[in-house]
């Protein structure tokens, strides 16, 4: 054995592209620690301010919510978006149909709007942290016993009004930005500023407040947020999956390299812009036929040479409930859709996820199975995983508190110990998109020729979002 073992440490040096590919690896592993510790201080720094606490920019605005199905955690959804520490707003919901099951539940709500228990704007917390923990967790009702009823719903006494929009069928385009449009075409005379949101996130009480703030700049044409995946149980398993906890790292990993106005692109979970730009930028003229809202957005503002401005404050937590299935499915039609919009942004994941395989790969191999001492670049990049899921951890301390973060924290030691396993599938996504361009969306199924020319071929009866 040790005449085995002596063997190994002294077979020939690795070939030079091997070494580079290694020398380049440790580099991006090092890159993407210190872009994480960048994403830390500007979100500090952001924490820290308090000028949109005590200046004053809020101009009547209107939270434009594309709605299709409904699960038991819609009530969960609409209780942030109700509970918004601004002084006036309202909310327009939209769907495709009236027999769309979100429908009835929406409406119900809107009527009752009036009914509902108003917290004065002043009593809103910043972060309703009880809410937040509980966020995505069922409990398994026992034998014979009904499922536990959710809190009562309430409202802020900024929330001045709930309509709901029936867009109709759409024959060809995304159905989802069909919906969005029926809201902006029955925009009021006062909306100042037009905010664009995902029913399935959970926004805290400043939100709103702090997504709009930044557009008192003339030089900001919009803001952003993004979404930080929160692994949850699904109707099945009650527990979260391993799949629910791939798409989350994976999504984080995306989430912390927003930052610098030349990189950021929109989420639109979360878009605000002002009322007077978006029309005089034109932003509805293709909206009917694009396939992204938040590409559409992006384009236009970057086009207009104005600043599309990242609010890490304002990153919105999201349930993440997947099968092996739905995650693949979501992944690809991520990279497809990114493709189609924006090539230079998926060939820039496509060489990195690539990148970091193949050195992970021929380590491995040459390491394990012939010498040794190239396990040796190994070291540094596992050093540098480490210190990023720990300030990857941070972040969510900073942003939620650390009861968060214990409850992350399979995901964090994913982040820490097993990178290769999150990027091994985040490589597969990159892939798989970099093929056809046939896509399946709650429920629907696109054909997609360009950014702007988008078919449906395909729908199922009982799809839901």
């Amino acid at each position: 054995m040790i005449l085995t073992l002596g063997w190994r440490f002294h077979l020939e040096t690795p070939a030079m592209w091997m070494v580079i590919l290694w020398g380049v690896w440790v580099l991006q592993v090092l890159w993407s620690w210190l872009n994480a510790r960048q994403f830390l201080r500007r979100l500090r720094m952001q924490m820290q301010r308090k000028d949109d606490l005590d200046l004053v920019f809020e101009p009547p605005a209107v939270i434009v919510v594309p709605m299709k199905g409904a699960d038991d955690q819609l009530h969960e959804h609409l209780f942030g978006l109700f509970n918004q520490k601004y002084p006036k707003y309202r909310i327009a919901f939209a769907v495709e149909a009236e027999d769309d099951p979100a429908y009835a539940q929406l409406k119900a709500v809107a009527e009752s709007l009036a009914s509902l228990d108003v917290v004065p704007i002043e009593e809103l917390p910043d972060l309703d942290v009880k809410r937040l923990m509980k966020m995505g967790i069922r409990r398994m009702p026992k034998e014979g016993e009904a499922p536990p009823a959710p809190p009562p719903l309430t409202r802020s006494a900024g929330l001045v009004d709930v309509e709901v929009h029936v867009s109709g069928r759409a024959d060809y385009g995304v159905p989802k930005l069909h919906n969005q449009l029926a809201a902006i075409k029955q925009l009021r005379d006062d909306d100042g500023a037009v905010v664009f949101a995902d029913a399935d996130a959970a926004p805290d009480p400043l939100w709103l407040k702090r997504l709009i703030f930044p557009l008192r700049k003339l030089d900001v044409g919009a803001t952003t947020g993004y979404r930080w995946l929160i692994p949850s149980d699904t109707p099945d398993y009650y527990l979260p999956t391993l799949s629910s906890r791939l798409v989350s790292m994976i999504n984080v990993s995306i989430a912390t390299l927003l930052g610098s106005d030349r990189r950021n692109f929109a989420w639109g979970g979360s878009m605000a812009i002002r009322r007077d730009f978006m029309e005089e930028i034109g932003l509805m003229d293709q909206w009917h036929v694009a396939l992204s809202d938040d590409y559409e957005l992006t384009r236009k503002v970057k086009a207009s040479g104005k600043r599309m401005y990242f609010v890490a404050r304002v990153i919105v937590p999201s349930p993440a409930h997947y099968t092996f299935k739905s995650m693949m499915e979501f992944g690809r039609r991520q990279y497809l859709v990114t493709r189609i919009n924006h090539p230079h942004l998926w060939l820039f994941a496509f060489f990195s996820t690539t990148l970091y395989m193949a050195a992970f790969g021929t380590v491995m191999y040459e390491g394990v199975l012939l010498n040794l001492w190239t396990l040796v670049p190994y070291m540094p990049v596992a050093l540098f995983e480490y210190l990023r899921g720990e300030t990857r951890e941070q972040i969510v301390v900073e942003l939620w508190g650390r009861k968060m973060a214990d409850r992350l924290h399979d995901m964090v030691t994913l982040d820490k110990w097993s990178t290769w396993v999150w990027m091994m599938f985040h490589w597969i996504f990159v892939l798989s998109a970099g093929v056809g361009r046939k896509m399946k969306w709650s429920g629907t199924t696109y054909r997609i020729k360009g950014p702007h020319d988008v078919i449906i071929e395909g729908r199922e009866d009982a799809a839901e979002a």
